[in-house]
């Protein structure tokens, strides 16, 4: 299968923290619950409190999770530390695992769309941590995501196991059944999809792609086909050029490539001088 994705000229950086001990402690997510039944019940009852509690109060400052499409996330914490057993959200939502008890603290995450288009949310990540286990990321949403209209918000409830860095969103802007959004502030509502078949009779690969612009305005970027796995403008391509489409506007390419694995890079139409 054809790996293929379109990125902004901007470095993503990746920490990845190896460890076989770490792994091992950290793939076991259900754990024998051996409280007694008031206990079990204590904790309920604080749950029930702080949720209550922060029902009443307003929403933390504003953090920028995505600039194109625009998302915001806003949070609340609460100070007490509870151990249950995980609920599913109020739209239905719920991790893998959903009977593992976990300890930490009650928060309410509220991702808002800030944008003029349509957005789906398709990682949402929250940091949780079973009794006696290591903490770790866990995926809430899984192969379906959240889809927000502009200015549509939605919130979940978790019992989170740190008080910073306990989630991670990747949102993107939602496009037609088989196409794919171009990111970036010049490409609203701009989208593609490709097709690499072998070249009949010649060595090599034949890639077409389609550029469409549902926007109600003209859009213009810079491309480049790239088999350079780097991130920024690619150091070698086998096509690039400014693509320059108008209103409900579709161009279709087509190259010749000696890869099937190939990449489509976009950029604003403007290139500062001296820049990348």
């Amino acid at each position: 299968m054809l790996s293929f994705f379109a990125r902004n000229p901007v470095p993503v950086i990746r920490t990845i923290f190896s460890g076989t001990l770490l792994l091992l402690l950290a793939s076991g997510c259900a754990t024998m619950d051996s409280r007694s039944a008031d206990e079990v019940a204590e904790h309920r009852k604080r749950y029930e409190s702080a949720m209550a509690e922060l029902e009443k109060v307003s929403f933390g400052s504003e953090k920028v999770v995505s600039l194109h499409p625009r998302m915001i996330a806003r949070s609340k914490m609460s100070a007490q530390r509870v151990e249950i057993r995980a609920e599913a959200q109020d739209d239905g939502l719920q991790f893998a695992n959903r009977s593992a008890t976990v300890v930490g603290y009650p928060v309410m995450l509220e991702l808002t769309n800030e944008d003029s288009v349509v957005v789906k949310i398709t990682d949402l990540e929250i940091r949780r941590r079973p009794p006696h286990l290591v903490g770790r990321y866990e995926d809430l949403i899984g192969t379906d995501p959240i889809v927000l209209q502009p200015q549509e918000s939605w919130v979940g409830k978790f019992i989170v196991s740190r008080k910073s860095g306990w989630y991670r969103v990747t949102v993107q802007a939602a496009a037609p059944e088989g196409w794919l959004a171009i990111p970036g502030p010049n490409t609203r509502s701009v989208y593609f999809r490709e097709e690499t078949n072998a070249n009949l009779g010649s060595a090599g690969y034949s890639a077409v792609v389609t550029f469409w612009n549902l926007s109600e305005e003209a859009a213009t970027f810079r491309y480049w086909l790239t088999a350079d796995d780097g991130h920024g403008v690619p150091k070698s391509s086998f096509s690039q050029g400014l693509m320059e489409l108008e209103a409900g506007e579709a161009i279709q390419i087509e190259v010749i490539t000696d890869t099937r694995n190939w990449s489509l890079v976009t950029a604003p139409p403007v290139e500062e001088e001296g820049g990348e």
